[in-house]
């Protein structure tokens, strides 16, 4: 069997082939074909009787490899282990390309191939299953054409770092302009044991201050901003590993509602360490002397001193709570600012509303309060609140502001 070709450059050439049963094997010589050229061949095989078979065809030289670009991740990128890592790359060739794959060489040295699939235009991409290994994983990405040329030349690495898991809490997380408020929690790792690091970074308003973790657990103690609105407080760890771990709490600074009560006394609804929910109370409204109040120590309720003159004992069925809060209310001066200062045990919740006088201490039965705070909405506010009444539930802080400022204007 003879094999004859053309050498791209104006020579023919024939060769004759070895032959071992149906396999012919034989050398032709392209080096003179550059990338892009076409030459011609014929194969000529004859039979021990004297029968002819020709075979021509043409050959196209093509020797440059696939070209690959926008490799990700890009060298250097760090992932937490509970992070999605895609890899992807764009793969492009003057024929065709037939796979991409990305070679992975994890931190302890093993390599896994991971097939790159399709996926618009000519990006490969898939989605790499992060291990529990921490470390640094090296990646080759290796594109293959058609022709058989192979481009392994991009390279890329990232590193997995384990998870921190924040437990953040803000009080109060309604603030008045300026006041105080604490930020605190923990920092741990996901398997609940301690972080290397022994600081956390907290922001507010653009100012970063530093806090000390001690066996993970901080606490910070800032002023709210001068301005009424919504702030994140952020709080960061900058790990040993370069990664920046962040968490937020989102703090509301607001100014109370104000305005004027019975005989045109200037007064404040004051929400700032309220807690939603429904509070329940023994009896009655007690007036006490002015005394500054103290704590008990074993339910961090705040009352008025004891006095052998405690003053008048108004009981339920004399005042609604209307009554009672107007005629506060109609005294020069008198100012109310509201506090959850105590949650007792049971079903029990203290709520107090303290005079800026300090001249009395109002408690009442919370189904009395309710009563006739929900025959009060009705009558005044409007149909809003009828579910309320129906469902037998307390008001929430906006609701009760709504329903003083009503009482105000009423």
């Amino acid at each position: 069997m003879n094999y004859t070709y053309g050498d791209c450059n104006g020579t023919n050439t024939t060769i004759t082939l070895s032959c071992n049963g149906s396999i012919c094997t034989g050398n032709a010589d392209f080096t003179n074909c550059n990338e892009g050229n076409t030459t011609w061949y014929a194969l000529v095989a004859a039979n021990n009787v004297g029968g002819i078979t020709t075979i021509l065809g043409n050959i196209t030289f093509h020797g440059i490899p696939p070209n690959v670009t926008a490799v990700t991740p890009a060298p250097g990128t760090i992932y937490t282990e509970s992070e999605a890592i895609y890899i992807t790359a764009n793969a492009t060739d003057d024929t065709n390309i037939s796979k991409v794959r990305a070679d992975i060489t994890y931190p302890n040295g093993t390599t896994i191939p991971l097939q790159l699939n399709l996926a618009v235009g000519n990006k490969y991409s898939r989605l790499f299953n992060t291990p529990n290994l921490m470390g640094q994983y090296n990646v080759t990405i290796v594109a293959n054409d058609t022709s058989g040329n192979v481009n392994n030349s991009q390279t890329t690495n990232f590193k997995i770092v384990p998870d921190y898991t924040f437990t953040l809490n803000l009080n109060p997380s309604n603030a008045r302009p300026g006041r105080t408020a604490v930020i605190s929690g923990t920092v741990k790792l996901s398997n609940g044991s301690d972080i290397p690091e022994n600081k956390v970074a907290i922001t507010v308003q653009g100012t970063e201050t530093n806090a000390t973790l001690t066996n993970g657990t901080f606490s910070h103690t800032f002023n709210a901003p001068q301005s009424t609105g919504k702030y994140n407080i952020l709080v960061k760890v900058y790990a040993n590993s370069g990664y920046n771990y962040t968490s937020l709490k989102k703090l509301t600074v607001s100014n109370p509602s104000t305005g004027t009560g019975g005989g045109g006394s200037g007064w404040g609804w004051d929400f700032d360490n309220f807690e939603e929910g429904t509070y329940t109370q023994d009896s009655g409204v007690t007036e006490a002397p002015e005394e500054p109040a103290e704590t008990t120590e074993d339910s961090g309720v705040t009352e008025a001193p004891e006095q052998e003159d405690a003053g008048m004992i108004v009981e339920e069925e004399e005042q609604t709570p209307e009554e009672v809060i107007n005629e506060i209310l109609s005294k020069p001066g008198n100012q109310i600012t509201g506090s959850a200062v105590g949650i007792g045990t049971g079903t029990t919740a203290l709520a107090m509303i303290l005079l800026a006088l300090g001249l009395a201490t109002l408690a009442y039965s919370n189904v009395r309060i309710r009563n006739h705070v929900h025959k009060f909405a009705k009558e005044k506010v409007g149909s809003k609140f009828k579910k309320k009444e129906k469902k037998d539930k307390g008001f929430s802080d906006q609701e009760w502001e709504e329903y003083f400022k009503r009482l105000r204007e009423d």
